[in-house]
């Protein structure tokens, strides 16, 4: 008996409890709830970092998730451009009424430089979707730097609403060299990996857009997302409402969010040029 119990005694002893990290906790709610997420609205506010300025833009958004659809309207100017994309509709265009100038609707490639210029972001990533997707990928590429990486920074009220403060810093952030394959285009290399194309190009000098390369060139790729990204999560949607990306240099673009309403009961004709409320 004396000796089971010495057994017991030193099997017990031999393992520590170690605290979950709270990020991983936070991410992983976050992540489910987002990907179970169908339809949603919400207001955005974008500042980028185009050519050494920040260009602000303000759109409201109705978004689907199966199938991608979205429809977004830039409120920024008194009657600002209104834009749709419908996955597999309109041979993969997007369909944008100026409301302006040339007052006549547009179909432009959502992946062409026309669409994508001065813009971070293809509109096929707009939404929460790629950031759960964005933040599933980092947590599981993070390994053993994880709890130096991710890190909890407390509570805040942002925009009237009750938030965590997360902040992924990647400390060891670099920009490496990477070899261009047969066939590769800088946007299919970003959608793969989860990085920003948009910066990809910006930082590379003898690039001009996502097509500007060739097999067995060599170009610099950042080593994540970003240098640092803070994001402040609300504790009952668990959805971000604000997120801050940083380059090596400092905040390359940020995004705060307002009336996000889960679950919205959209209909077809929200997403529909027919649509008596639509400029179309």
């Amino acid at each position: 008996m004396r000796i089971l119990l010495l057994f017991c005694l030193v099997f017990a002893s031999s393992f520590q409890y170690v605290p979950v990290n709270p990020c991983r906790l936070i991410l992983e709610e976050m992540i489910v709830g987002i990907q179970n997420m169908n339809t949603y609205e919400f207001k955005v506010e974008s500042k980028e970092l185009v050519d050494g300025e920040y260009l602000r833009s303000v759109a409201e958004v109705k978004a689907q998730n199966v199938p991608f659809r979205i429809y977004m309207k830039i409120v920024t100017e008194e009657k600002g451009p209104e834009i749709l994309y419908d996955e597999g509709k309109r041979d993969g265009d997007v369909l944008i009424t100026p409301n302006g100038f040339p007052y006549f609707n547009l179909k432009l490639n959502p992946d062409g430089w026309i669409m994508r210029k001065d813009r971070h972001h293809n509109i096929k990533t707009a939404g929460f979707h790629y950031v759960a997707g964005m933040m599933e990928w980092s947590q599981r590429t993070a390994g053993k730097n994880y709890d130096r990486y991710f890190k909890y920074l407390g509570d805040t009220v942002y925009n009237g609403q009750d938030c965590h403060v997360l902040m992924i810093d990647v400390f060891d952030f670099r920009f490496v060299d990477y070899t261009v394959q047969k066939g590769e285009r800088i946007d299919r290399i970003a959608e793969r990996m989860f990085l920003n194309d948009y910066m990809i190009v910006d930082k590379n000098p003898d690039v001009d857009d996502f097509k500007d390369v060739r097999e067995g060139q060599v170009i610099k790729l950042p080593s994540a997302y970003g240098r640092k990204i803070v994001m402040f999560i609300h504790k009952q949607q668990l959805i971000p409402y604000y997120q801050e990306i940083h380059d090596e240099k400092g905040v390359y673009e940020s995004y705060s969010y307002e009336y996000i309403r889960k679950d919205a009961e959209l209909t077809e004709l929200d997403f529909s040029p027919d649509n008596p409320e639509y400029g179309f």
